[in-house]
């Protein structure tokens, strides 16, 4: 997840100082904000602001600088209470999603389920999501 605050500023300046791209923009630019933009973006070098980097989807959220750190901490909590094992398999899936064949990340898919159907963080959750059913009723 990536927050920024709302006065940071963003650029790929490597062409403004006639460098070719580094650090990776020119693999992960293309896949998040398709080709068009990640060359307009490159290939002039300007600066754009936070909220821009979020309704091109660069960035997650948005927040106040003074709100930064405690959404921060809050964002840490949640995934610290998540199944990492389970977090990790999503990244995996994610990051493979794009040079896998359909057929091939159904079965990866599979496996990994089947492992994580075994596991205790599996049950608790059955067991706390069937505890609030029933206290629904």
């Amino acid at each position: 997840m990536q927050l920024r605050q709302k006065n940071t500023i963003f650029s790929s300046g490597f062409a403004r100082i006639g460098l070719s791209p580094n650090t990776g923009s020119s693999f992960f630019f293309p896949r998040v904000v398709g080709v068009k933009k990640a060359f307009e973006l490159m290939s002039t070098a300007r600066n754009f602001d936070a909220n821009e980097a979020l309704s091109l989807g660069i960035v997650n959220e948005v927040v106040d600088g003074g709100k930064l750190e405690r959404r921060v901490e809050e964002i840490a909590r949640f995934y610290a209470n998540m199944p990492s094992k389970v977090i990790g398999y999503i990244k995996q899936l994610l990051d493979i999603s794009l040079s896998n064949n359909f057929e091939e990340h159904l079965m990866l898919e599979e496996r990994l389920i089947l492992d994580t159907a075994k596991s205790k963080e599996f049950w608790r959750g059955c067991m706390i999501y069937l505890a609030k059913l029933k206290a629904r009723v």
